[in-house]
């Protein structure tokens, strides 16, 4: 062989034909399909040359000199891939004659990320498109996409671009735009409200406005206005921008809400448009007072000496904002001061002067003044403010006649004094509520002595007993006194008392007869006494009438069957009512037990401290009851030899050594003797609770 072989070599045929065979090997070699990739890019037509002009056959290993996102938010990241949905990679080769492959599902196994086809934009440019199906996370971030370029002889792999997963993103939910424009000029003021329900707190929300200003190097962040949760509000306040006139027409804002795991929500629904005549004046659109304020933090009454805090929200911004306190004090010589705390927002601050000679009085103006770069102004807008120096002072309320206690339809006359120190005129209100739920106040606006002195007299009958209110004694009838014209009032609660009784004269409540404290019947025999008086005689069972007896005129006996409530303590009463329906008081409760079935009563779940009760109605004697655990123990028992229909013992939870046992199911168990001397035992669960 090794002979043949020398010859072979040295032949000149030979030699040709073996450097013939090694150039189809190589071209063999070359034109080989790689056997299984998750995706392959369409390879280039061999007539198209490379970036740098590589031909058909170039060995040059490939290199990856760019990857980017094809998609991505206004951001600048990536539009993040979720269940169903497609995404795209543009990868920059040195060559166009590859076959580009590309994997992320070896990272984690259970995300299944399948590049599909792949098409060439441009020479060396390949677009991978990725489709995810994830099942088992909600959100992924900084999964490694794995891009391959075979070559001869090894293969390039590149990690430089991260996969986010988000199956969960941040949710727009409402747009509110509170500025009041249906188009922009330059130094407007854009404001808008925006609410998202946030997948990953705590939430961003990112405007971009790059559209209406071209300025701004990137995204600005909206402030948060309210945070409840998931449940984000957010808002922005911005100026536009001077802009020219071929710039006018519609622009959409997007906004974009992050969240603390990876991919951000867009929205898209605000569309601003810009227009650069203006031939409105300034408008103002909102204002709130920072000050005076109560110790609630809302607006008081102004008084001499206060300084008014005046936050004013304008339609545009680069306004000269002033203000005019005429109304407020008339003589003051002294103009408020304007500080401008953003785009459109300016400070009004302003004094009342201490010796301020203005009567108190309501709706006095603060006129606020606007003049735009335009040159148009307004002088239209104000807030209004209460001046209250003085209050009304009260002088005397007196009730006429002076009784105890007052009945249905009785009559009594209200006299109450107030002085006006700020001369206005007063309106005095009786405030009868307490006597006739639900009526409303009696009012009288009276004549002043001397524009100070106010008199208000109040004739008032009582309601018929069906409106009347309960009885009692020392019942307040409150009397509020306002200004007319100015904003202070004062409310006494209880300048004077009255009584209410409805029972008539001469009556007491009636009297039960004894009654059995338990029963198995299912009603029972109710009689009594009262004053013969009465005319009837009332029943009630938990509070409720249940049925009305004849009193006898002779002997003040009655009496009727009251049905029991099974199973439960039965609270009965009796009163008396005479011809007009006048009621007495009621009578002392008696209590009943009554016992339809054999029972194990308890509450459900038993709190430590609770009864537990044992009725049967044929009677229980030598009943013991113990409480056992789930194995079996006996934890705590109580006996009695006495025979009744019903026996009760509390149980605080703890077991005949005193200790406390632990939460959990357990056993109720009675044995006892029946009435024919019949042994018998009856169980129930019971789940004690703390």
């Amino acid at each position: 062989m090794e002979t043949r072989h020398a010859e072979s070599e040295g032949h000149p045929a030979f030699r040709m034909w073996g450097v013939l065979w090694l150039i189809a090997l190589a071209l063999f070699v070359h034109d080989l399909e790689p056997m299984a990739s998750p995706a392959v890019a369409q390879t280039p037509s061999p007539t198209r040359g490379s970036a740098d002009g590589a031909a058909l056959g170039d060995t040059t290993l490939p290199e990856l000199r760019e990857i980017r996102w094809a998609d991505v938010l206004p951001d600048g990241s990536p539009v993040p891939m979720a269940n169903g949905r497609t995404v795209r990679v543009e990868t920059v080769w040195n060559r166009s004659d590859l076959e580009i492959t590309a994997d992320a599902s070896a990272v984690i196994e259970s995300l299944f990320v399948v590049p599909l086809t792949m098409s060439e934009t441009a020479d060396s440019v390949y677009v991978l498109e990725l489709f995810a199906e994830l099942t088992q996370f909600g959100g992924l971030k900084d999964v490694p996409l794995h891009v391959l370029a075979p070559g001869r002889s090894d293969t390039t792999t590149v990690d430089g671009l991260q996969v986010c997963v988000q199956n969960a993103p941040s949710r727009f939910t409402n747009l509110e735009v509170t500025s009041p424009q249906s188009a922009y000029r330059p130094n407007d003021v854009l404001r808008f409200e925006s609410d998202w329900i946030v997948t990953s707190p705590p939430g961003i929300l990112s405007v971009d406005l790059r559209g209406i200003d071209p300025s701004l190097d990137g995204l600005v962040d909206a402030d948060v206005l309210e945070e409840s949760g998931s449940n984000y509000k957010f808002g922005l306040t911005y100026r536009i921008p001077n802009f020219s006139p071929d710039r006018a027409g519609d622009y959409v804002i997007p906004m974009v809400c992050t969240g603390i795991a990876c991919g951000g929500a867009l929205d898209t629904s605000l569309v601003v448009t810009l227009s650069p005549e203006r031939t409105t004046p300034p408008v103002l659109v909102d204002w709130e007072v920072l000050a005076p304020l109560d110790g609630s933090g809302n607006q008081r009454p102004l008084v001499n000496g206060d300084t008014i805090r005046l936050l004013t929200y304008w339609d545009r911004d680069s306004l000269l904002v002033s203000a005019d306190p005429f109304s407020i004090a008339p003589a003051d010589t002294v103009r408020p001061s304007t500080i401008q705390r953003g785009p459109g927002e300016y400070e009004v601050v302003y004094r009342v002067p201490p010796e301020n000679e203005r009567q108190d009085a309501s709706d006095l103006a603060l006129v606020l003044l606007a003049e735009d770069l335009d040159g148009l102004s307004t002088m239209d807008s104000s807030v209004r403010f209460c001046l209250s120096n003085d209050h009304p002072v009260h002088v005397e309320t007196e009730i006429d006649p002076v009784r105890r206690t007052y009945r249905a339809l009785d009559v009594f006359t209200v006299r109450s004094v107030w002085l006006s120190t700020s001369r206005l005129p007063l309106s005095i209100e009786l405030d009868v509520d307490r006597v006739a739920p639900g009526a409303n106040p009696v009012v009288q606006t009276p004549e002043g002595i001397g524009d100070s002195l106010f008199t208000a007299i109040f004739d008032y009958t009582l309601p018929n007993r069906d409106n009347l209110g309960p009885d009692g004694v020392d019942l307040p009838l409150p009397i509020t006194c306002r200004e007319i014209g100015g904003c202070d009032s004062v409310r006494l609660e209880r300048p004077i008392t009255v009584g209410i009784d409805t029972t008539p004269p001469d009556t007491i409540g009636p009297v039960l007869d004894l009654l059995p404290a338990q029963s198995s019947a299912d009603s029972l025999l109710v009689s009594g006494t009262t004053t013969t008086e009465a005319a009837r005689a009332g029943f009630t069972r938990q509070g409720t009438t249940v049925r009305y007896s004849d009193v006898d005129p002779v002997t003040g006996r009655f009496q009727s069957y009251i049905k029991l409530i099974h199973d439960a303590e039965n609270a009965i009463r009796a009163f008396a009512e005479d011809s007009l329906g006048n009621r007495t008081r009621s009578s002392d409760p008696q209590y009943i037990q009554q016992v339809s079935a054999f029972r194990i009563d308890f509450e459900r779940p038993f709190l430590r401290g609770g009864e537990v009760r044992v009725g049967d109605p044929n009677g229980l004697s030598d009943l013991q009851l113990g409480i056992f655990d789930l194995e079996g123990r006996l934890v705590r028992q109580w006996s009695t030899r006495e025979s009744a229909l019903t026996h009760a013992w509390e149980w605080d939870g703890t077991d005949m050594e005193g200790d406390a046992v632990r939460q959990g199911y357990y056993i109720v168990r009675a044995t006892y003797t029946r009435p024919d001397g019949r042994k018998a035992e009856k169980s129930a669960g019971l789940v004690l609770g703390d």
